[in-house]
């Protein structure tokens, strides 16, 4: 299952590592009849405000990791400072990944609304741990701000924050990325995301493009493309805090003004980069995806702490 959650990962984010903490924590489970969801609760007295934490695209658990290779610690690491903060926090390995076992799912079986109502479940959970009355805020990141989006559309939040996330659709997106391929691979992008957006698969796929328009994944993409970021945010009636850093290399940092109009809501941290790791330059912002050692914006977690603090 680790490996097909991999190949979801369309916009990479890596992140890794785990970290040592004094702050208590403990291990939640929600048991579903096709498997189990399982996270991690970091508790942070009196627990009248938890953050949960809502992972990127493919194969991300609880703290951020994603294989050997991509190392950040960055989910951990917030967490910590939340409850530094005295905020609690909920974050999660995601389906298939880690402790979150479902055995027989498989990769054409995987929609983007799975996502969205696993995180329902974590509100259900926590609700029915601590309180009714418990606050609640949704922190997603890169493709989990569209995944936070989602899930305010479904149940009632105190607060949304995206960090990292895309303006644009999927689609769009990938668009842009394939426009600087040659052109015969870009061509044959274009006519199976096109026909994708309008619901429909494709059998034939260049061997070039197998990793990301094999036939398996298409019903992922297809329910992933339809969703435009901006519009869901923008029906959202909930305090919204949007936080980009001038410094990814993923997102571009003008995406963030599409997904508000209002611009108090807006935050383009400087040195930020898609990891919400602070770097001073690009040797650094390269290297953080790898070596867990960055911390995280400070800037960042003013404002994200103050939004959270300051929020009803």
């Amino acid at each position: 299952m680790k490996t097909i959650l991999k190949q979801l990962s369309l916009l990479c984010i890596g992140l890794l590592f785990f970290s040592f903490t004094t702050v208590a924590q403990e291990n939640w489970e929600i048991s579903l009849p096709e498997g189990s969801l399982s996270g991690s609760f970091m508790a942070a007295p009196p627990n009248k405000k938890v953050v949960i934490i809502i992972p990127g695209s493919g194969p991300v658990d609880r703290d951020g990791n994603s294989g050997k290779s991509l190392q950040s610690n960055s989910y951990a690491m917030l967490a910590e400072q939340l409850a530094q903060a005295d905020i609690a926090s909920l974050r999660f390995d995601k389906r298939g990944v880690g402790k979150s076992v479902f055995e027989n799912l498989q990769e054409d079986s995987l929609r983007i609304e799975n996502f969205a109502d696993d995180v329902v479940l974590w509100i259900n959970k926590i609700k029915e741990t601590l309180s009714d009355s418990t606050h609640i805020y949704l922190l997603g990141h890169s493709e989990g701000s569209l995944i936070a989006a989602m899930v305010a559309q479904k149940v009632a939040v105190d607060g949304i924050i995206s960090a990292a996330g895309a303006g644009k659709s999927a689609a769009e997106i990938l668009k842009e990325q394939f426009a600087k391929q040659p052109i015969s691979l870009r061509e044959d992008a274009n006519v199976i995301i096109d026909s994708l957006v309008q619901g429909y698969t494709v059998n034939l796929v260049n061997p070039y493009l197998q990793s990301v328009f094999r036939p398996s994944v298409q019903p992922y993409l297809i329910s992933w493309f339809v969703k435009n970021p901006a519009e869901i945010y923008q029906q959202l009636s909930c305090p919204k805090l949007f936080l980009q850093g001038d410094a990814d290399l993923q997102v571009s940092p003008q995406e963030v003004y599409l997904l508000s109009a209002d611009s108090t809501q807006i935050h383009l941290v400087e040195n930020m980069n898609h990891l919400m790791k602070q770097v001073q330059n690009q040797d650094e912002n390269i290297d953080s995806y790898i070596n867990p050692k960055y911390p995280l914006s400070e800037k960042m977690m003013k404002i994200l702490l103050q939004f959270i603090t300051t929020t009803p």
